[in-house]
Order: structure tokens, then C-alpha cells, then sequence
């Protein structure tokens, strides 16, 4: 899922026992793409009525003057939203 779009999340489908599984992992810090990558990603799992399986290992969301005029509180609160509904 949108493999070249927000690099430090590897989202995807699997099987697990032959039920679908959605599966989300992070691949170092987050930036605002990865969040937005994140939460389209839970929300088209939603819709499919599709599990989670989260493999993470993170540090949080990238910080910083630069990433914050970019918008990564918004960006992340989207995703954190999307994990919460």
C-alpha cells in the first residue's frame, strides 16, 4: 500500500490463518506522510472490516521547526484519530 509514499510505514495485507489481515509497521520515526499513509490505511481497513496487526518499534513522530511548519501534529493526530475509531 503506497509503497513510495511515506517510507518509515510499511502498510499491507496478509493472510493469517487464511483470515485477511491488515498490517502496519513502522520503519523508524514517523514523518507527516507516514501519518497521512497511516490513517488512509486503518481507514480502508475499517471499511473492509479488516483487523490490525501493528508491528512497531518506534520513537514517536519526527519533531523540529521544519516538521512542524509541515504540519506533523496535524498529520499524526490523524492518524492517532484514525487507530482510535
Amino acid at each position: 500500500f503506497k509503497a513510495e509514499y511515506g517510507t518509515t510505514l510499511v502498510t499491507g495485507f496478509a493472510r493469517i490463518h487464511g483470515h485477511p489481515v491488515g498490517i502496519i509497521a513502522n520503519n523508524g520515526v514517523l514523518f507527516g506522510e507516514s501519518a497521512v499513509k497511516g490513517a488512509h490505511f486503518i481507514g480502508l481497513c475499517d471499511k473492509r472490516v479488516t483487523p490490525l496487526l501493528f508491528l512497531q518499534n518506534i520513537s514517536g513522530f519526527m519533531v523540529g521547526r521544519d516538521y512542524e511548519a509541515g504540519g506533523i501534529a496535524k498529520h499524526g493526530a490523524k492518524m492517532v484519530t484514525a487507530v482510535a475509531c
